[in-house]
């Protein structure tokens, strides 16, 4: 029994790692996508909160979420561990 709750341990904290690692690439991406150069129009750039720029928030938006997450879970783990 003790086997099967140390590697239920390792599995959530493995899901965590990726769960973070993953939220750092999406989070990235949408600061990169937010700095990059788009086409502006004769009457000037669109501000950054316009729909242009949408796609961008959502990956920055949902590369927090899957940080906190992650985080979250590690914490998790760890206690789990102090209860054995």
């Amino acid at each position: 029994m003790r086997y099967r709750t140390r590697f239920i341990q390792r599995l959530v904290l493995a899901a965590s790692l990726v769960l973070v690692a993953i939220g750092l690439l999406f989070f990235t991406l949408g600061l990169m996508g937010l700095t990059s150069p788009i086409a502006c129009a004769i009457t000037g750039c669109p501000s950054i909160t316009s729909v242009t720029y949408a796609a961008h928030w959502d990956e920055i938006f949902v590369g927090i979420v899957m940080i906190v997450l992650g985080i979250g879970l590690i914490f998790v783990s760890a206690k789990a561990k102090k209860s054995l």
